[in-house]
């Protein structure tokens, strides 16, 4: 609610001394219920409004605390879906697919953007392992756009011509698969920059494949593991980047 929000706005004006219990629930509650209501009807925040909340020394445990809760890793904000849809309509590409979709938001939030996506996924019990112990029994909401498909019976259905991928698991590297797809000319990697996503050897020289960051893209979207500091504002520690096939 939004008068959650201002009362955060407030209480940011309030040293905060974390050894204070009421005053760390206090600002864990407002919390919680800003970002509820951001999110409301499938609504989006804008970066302005989430950049406020992960950068109040009062919030930011709570918002990471939220993001388990939620299975929510990239908090999309208006601004980043709205320039991502641009970059994809630019491309031209024929057919894209989002594999490891979560609940469907990304692929769901493109398409009202006019992005043709499919979304797929293996299903919730694969994001346990991103998830805290607590959270784990917490039911997911997977959106009606979500077919319930592993990576790689996705690739084999819709033989795509880009692919999208936000928060590959930990230990998975499924770019290997992507850069042996037949035709696929792109995929784009939301990751986080401290190690916490898979995909690791897409980093690192791949002959026939050219990568770049989405500079736009990731300047407005905002990660899980990201956070505030008050003497230096917010810390953005998730990056999107293309991978781009080169013709020998």
């Amino acid at each position: 609610m939004r008068e959650a929000a201002a009362k955060l706005r407030i209480l940011r004006r309030q040293p905060f001394n974390f050894l204070s219990r009421a005053q760390s629930g206090r600002g864990a509650d407002l919390a919680r219920r800003a970002l509820d209501h951001l999110h409301a009807g499938r609504a989006l925040p804008s970066f302005a409004d989430l950049e406020e909340i992960v950068t109040n020394p009062h919030a930011i445990v709570a918002f990471h605390d939220w993001c388990q809760r939620e299975r929510r890793f990239a908090i999309w904000t208006i601004e980043a879906l709205d320039r991502l849809a641009e970059y994809l309509r630019g491309r031209r590409f024929r057919r894209i697919l989002e594999i490891g979709s979560g609940r469907g938001d990304l692929a769901w939030h493109l398409a009202t953007r006019g992005v043709q996506i499919v979304a797929t996924d293996a299903g919730p019990e694969a994001l346990r392992g991103f998830t805290l112990p607590e959270y784990r029994a917490v039911p997911v909401e997977i959106w009606e756009n979500v077919s319930r498909l592993d990576y790689r019976a996705a690739l084999g259905a819709y033989h795509p011509d880009c692919v999208l991928c936000a928060w590959m698991p930990p230990h998975d590297d499924w770019t290997v698969d992507l850069r042996a797809q037949a035709g696929l000319e792109e995929f784009v990697l939301f990751w986080e920059l401290r190690g916490t996503t898979g995909g690791q050897s897409a980093f690192r020289s791949q002959v026939g494949w050219r990568a770049r960051d989405l500079v736009d893209v990731e300047e407005v979207l905002i990660g899980r593991t990201d956070e505030g500091i008050p003497s230096t504002g917010l810390i953005q520690y998730t990056r999107a980047t293309a991978f781009s096939r080169v013709e020998s």
